[in-house]
């Protein structure tokens, strides 16, 4: 009964993914630890052109309340510049857990928490080197 117990002991338990000794579990599909070959981390950076053309076009509005000068046209543009600041600095890296198996399956989990990926691959290893 012990020994049933030690396999199942959960290693890692997130949301969606949850990890014990012998399982990865990944949005309600289950994946055998043994049939795991690589584990690594994938990180995309997000497209920023848009953040920094709406950036970019307040710049210009600026740039043209000089020419015509009106306090309505001016705070206009200072909404402009704040939203691609802002826009600019709401965008994250998105990091993937990309999972291949032995039979050739490819799963994946992204999250822009790096740490919560870094500790999903660490629980992921550990249940590996137990089974090697």
């Amino acid at each position: 009964m012990s020994a049933s117990f030690s396999e199942d002991e959960t290693l890692y338990k997130k949301e969606e993914v949850r990890i014990t000794r012998t399982l990865l579990e990944i949005d309600g599909t289950q994946y055998q630890i043994r049939n795991i070959d690589t584990v690594k981390i994938v990180t995309k950076k997000p497209d920023r052109s848009q953040a920094w053309n709406c950036f970019l076009i307040g710049v210009l509005m600026l740039i043209a309340c000089v020419f015509y000068p009106s306090l309505e046209f001016f705070l206009v543009t200072l909404i402009v510049i704040g939203l691609g600041i802002n826009w600019l600095i709401s965008l994250k890296d998105t990091h993937t857990l990309l999972i291949a198996t032995t039979g050739g399956n490819q799963t994946s989990y992204s999250s822009e928490n790096l740490e919560e990926i870094k500790a999903i691959r660490s629980a992921l290893e550990a249940a590996m080197a137990r089974l090697a």
